[in-house]
């Protein structure tokens, strides 16, 4: 996945500089002088039992992570998330600001703020051609799944909320915004 990534790097006129722990120190091709820093986090293998639909949603993906937020040091401007699409047979990225990641952790109250320590699973549903949505989905029963994912008329109920992390789904202008 780390390969993907450098790949969408090049591809999106970045140079990089790799820094142990899957730091990365990025710039634009056209302005050397901006820095961003880049926390890359790869997806650990999925255990399907755990992590999978229990109420018939048809996942494209399953993105499971374990992350660190401990060190305060590095201070990354971005998360980049990667998991593999195994339907379409390739790399899906979460593009999201550290500061907005941080906060919708704290507000669902999946983290306090001296909690650093986090396990967190998105899954990609496929609601149509070229329709996809990524949600948070960490610990979910099958009764929220059902409540909060089952799609209705009017869409789902997590449509638009902190759970709904569509927004970053292979968003590569979150990198040029910084």
């Amino acid at each position: 996945m780390k390969t993907e990534f450098e790949k969408k790097l090049k591809e999106y006129g970045f140079s990089y500089q790799w820094y142990s722990d899957d730091l990365y120190i990025l710039s634009r091709n056209d302005d050397v002088r901006r820095k961003i820093k880049v926390q890359f986090f790869s997806a650990e293998p999925i255990l399907d039992v755990l992590h999978t639909s229990h109420n018939g949603n048809k996942l494209q993906a399953i993105g499971s992570f374990k992350l660190s937020l401990m060190n305060k040091v590095k201070n990354p401007d971005i998360f980049i998330f990667a998991f593999e699409n195994t339907i379409n047979q390739c790399v899906e990225f979460i593009i999201i600001s550290s500061k907005e990641f941080i906060r919708r952790l704290i507000e669902s109250y999946r983290i306090s703020s001296d909690n650093h320590v986090l396990y967190i699973v998105f899954w990609l549903l496929a609601d149509g051609y070229n329709d996809n949505k990524l949600y948070e989905t960490t610990d979910v029963g099958i009764e929220w799944e059902w409540f909060f994912l089952s799609k209705g008329e009017n869409g789902r109920m997590l449509d638009s909320t902190d759970l709904d992390y569509t927004e970053f789904l292979n968003n590569w202008d979150k990198l040029k915004m910084i």
